[in-house]
């Protein structure tokens, strides 16, 4: 039987050790909380910067102008250097999307907060764009990439699962994507 001497002896390092572990689970939860703020944070500052950035502002103009006046497909394949122009400004302006995305998945920018400020302009866009998307895609030539612009279609779809009634003319290979990322997580690496 042990004497209370024992009881005493043992219950100082378990009290230790008790005080111990909440302390540390304290502790994780404050880092925790600290980055969701940051987080947070940082989805502000680009949503600001990017927003009020002449760069941007001249691409996201290139971009309507492309789309009001069906030209992706002179654009996807530019013989003038106009043209040729707007493609690489449309590419910024897609870009910037796919950066989002891109800071979505690895959890540094907010995907709650970027999704409520954004998510009918991300979602239109990416209808908008899905035309010369897929036409990019297809290219064929030096800047030929089946996936790009991946992680924009990806949470394009997740906010908006109707987009596949609305951009229902695209390849193939691109519906194959789609589904192939609806049955996979963004951190997969079968999907990049």
């Amino acid at each position: 039987m042990a004497s209370s001497f024992d009881i005493a002896f043992l219950a100082s390092p378990l009290a230790i050790v008790v005080v111990g572990w909440f302390s540390i689970r304290i502790a994780n939860k404050a880092i925790e909380t600290n980055q969701a703020i940051a987080r947070k944070k940082a989805s502000l500052d680009l949503m600001i910067s990017v927003e009020t950035g002449e760069a941007f502002e001249q691409a996201r103009a290139t971009f309507v102008e492309v789309y009001r006046t069906r030209s992706f497909e002179r654009v996807c394949s530019p013989k003038s250097d106009h043209d040729r122009a707007c493609r690489v400004k449309v590419h910024a302006y897609l870009n910037h999307y796919e950066a989002v995305s891109l800071g979505i998945e690895a959890r540094i920018l907010d995907e709650g907060m970027y999704k409520s400020w954004m998510k009918t302009v991300f979602v239109r866009d990416f209808v908008r764009a899905a035309e010369f998307i897929d036409r990019e895609r297809r290219n064929g030539g030096e800047d030929y990439n089946s996936r790009l612009f991946e992680k924009f279609q990806y949470y394009a779809e997740r906010w908006a699962p109707e987009i596949n009634e609305m951009v229902p003319k695209l390849t193939s290979d691109w519906r194959r994507n789609v589904s192939a990322q609806k049955n996979t997580s963004p951190d997969d690496d079968s999907v990049r």
